[in-house]
């Protein structure tokens, strides 16, 4: 204990007495603090705890007086008091029913108060079930700048029941359902991870609440998009027979071009007259009608399944891609249309259509395939996708090919005629009632997020070609014969025509079935932003977005 000094000066002469007092230490709170902690839960019942909780006694002479025991969130903060122990004591009974803390903290104390330092041990539950809590309003957003890998911060609300957490696990995911890669993980207390530059691109990651006894079975997911928005990939289908077609990949933003990933992916080409590719989650699928191939390729163009569709023994000769719900559907040359299972990759049906099945789109959860007939039929077949059955087949004008949709589920066809005086034709059928209405003259198309992109060639009895550019406005449903390149750019000899949907840049290619082809890229207002002299392969068939 400190010791008081009391000096007395008597001041006889005045009559007064003088008391000096000086104080040369205060009382403290103890610094000692328990060691070998130990505590084993002996409550039978989900979330609560009891048992001893025990440590080695401390000295007689140490100063303290007693201990004070507290639940804890973190091991530090005193959260909840739970009782006093003398200081002789060397154990405390933590009493059966005691709801679940993540920590038992013990602190000594004396007349003064209580230590300013503690020692604690983590509690486990002895039937402790794997969390149910699940983080909130998850947010991604790639930073990395190659093709197909993804980098940057997810971030996370914390659960607001989250006693029984005591990590966060990362998953790369291929669905949002599936925990595809496992990426990492991050202790209870943080709502951040970083995820590492160079992560192969999947559409979704997921965040899954974890404790000793294992993983929840819910669980939060988010989107992933690559930061290459403004990036395509080309798909040059060569000249019949020569097997010469390639996969190209641009990039808009940097100006990268890659002019044969397939060849630099798989070391070898890919095949005769590739027809059309769509990238899908974390997938490309292309068809190759004369080697009578699909191939299943991740973003970079590696081959990760290749199926051979066949008849009996007859080539199916694939022709046009669609992706819908989950599943990719391709028309093929037998009169078929197939249905591939995105997670197998593999066909698990098909349909009877028409002859000789062109392009396909899905909308409103029917699939509408043209059926050119190789140029004498004049159908268009509905696939009803609840069933996968072929509900109507609908009169078009002969030889119809190329069909889109727009925003609002009409379904929009070009059919190619006679090339006599069958003239290539532009329709629209009524979702509902199947109507067809003609619009226009027209050879090729693009559908935009409120107009039609439209090309029309001509020939006259000399085989003198004239080419015009125009559009039809789908609110107004009218036709725009104004050309929709507006800045004079002259392109003679077109071969396709694309739409960035997240832009509406319009992406024209010129070949010739000879020569390399070229690209030319417009704003939405028909200025020219971007030429390509040489994509680097013949026959472009389009510009395919993520």
């Amino acid at each position: 204990m400190k010791k008081l000094v009391w000096t007395c000066l008597l001041f006889l002469s005045m009559g007064v007495i003088f008391v000096s007092c000086s104080d040369d230490d205060d009382p403290t709170v103890p610094d000692v603090v328990v060691t070998d902690l130990t505590f084993t839960d002996q409550d039978d019942e989900a979330r609560k705890i009891g048992g001893d909780l025990t440590w080695e006694a401390l000295a007689a002479n140490s100063g303290v007086t007693g201990f004070v025991i507290y639940g804890s969130e973190d091991g530090t903060v005193r959260t909840t008091k739970l009782g006093d122990a003398a200081a002789s004591a060397s154990s405390f009974t933590i009493a059966k029913g005691t709801a679940y803390t993540k920590y038992l903290l013990v602190v000594t104390k004396n007349g003064t108060g209580e230590s300013l330092k503690g020692t604690s041990i983590q509690v486990i539950d002895s039937i402790l079930v794997p969390p149910a809590a699940v983080v909130s309003e998850p947010i991604f957003t790639d930073t990395d700048v190659l093709r197909g890998k993804i980098g940057g911060e997810l971030t996370w609300k914390t659960p607001v029941e989250n006693d029984d957490i005591t990590h966060y696990v990362i998953y790369s995911s291929s669905d949002g359902i599936e925990r595809s890669v496992l990426l990492g993980e991050v202790n209870f207390g943080k709502n951040n991870f970083i995820i590492p530059a160079g992560t192969n691109f999947m559409p979704y990651l997921v965040i899954v609440t974890k404790n000793s006894k294992g993983e929840a079975t819910e669980q939060a997911k988010v989107s992933v998009s690559d930061i290459y928005s403004t990036a395509c990939y080309i798909l040059h289908s060569g000249k019949m027979g020569s097997n010469n077609s390639t996969l190209a990949f641009y990039n808009l933003k940097t100006d990268a071009y890659e002019g044969n990933i397939f060849l630099t992916a798989n070391g070898k080409g890919i095949g005769d007259t590739a027809n059309d590719i769509v990238a899908y989650g974390s997938k490309l699928y292309m068809a190759v009608t004369g080697s009578n191939i699909i191939y299943v390729l991740d973003k970079s163009g590696k081959i990760l399944q290749e199926i051979q569709p066949l008849q009996g023994d007859e080539p199916e000769k694939p022709r046009y891609v669609e992706p819908y719900n989950g599943k990719v559907y391709v028309s093929m040359y037998s009169g078929y249309v197939a249905c591939i299972d995105t997670t197998t990759m593999k066909i698990e049906k098909r349909v009877k259509v028409g002859e000789y099945p062109e392009q396909l789109v899905a909308t409103g959860n029917k699939l509408y395939v043209t059926n050119s007939g190789y140029g004498i039929a004049n159908t268009v077949s509905v696939i009803d996708l609840n069933n996968f059955t072929e509900e109507k087949k609908i009169k078009v004008v002969l030889n119809p090919t190329e069909i889109a949709a727009d925003k609002d589920g009409n379904v929009y066809v070009i059919s190619m005629g006679n090339y006599g005086d069958i003239e290539n034709t532009l329709q629209k059928i009524d979702p509902e009632t199947y109507q067809v209405a003609t619009i226009t003259n027209a050879t090729k198309m693009a559908v935009g997020n409120d107009k039609i992109y439209l090309m029309y060639s001509q020939y006259d009895a000399e085989w003198h070609q004239t080419i015009t550019f125009f559009s039809y406005d789908l609110a107004s449903k009218t036709v725009n014969n104004s050309s929709f390149i507006t800045d004079g750019t002259v392109i003679a000899k077109p071969y396709s025509i694309s739409i960035d949907p997240s832009t509406e840049d319009i992406y024209l290619f010129e070949s010739d079935y000879t020569t390399t082809g070229s690209l030319h890229i417009f704003d939405s207002t028909g200025k020219l932003k971007k030429n390509l002299n040489d994509t680097y392969g013949i026959n472009p068939m389009g510009a395919y977005f993520y």
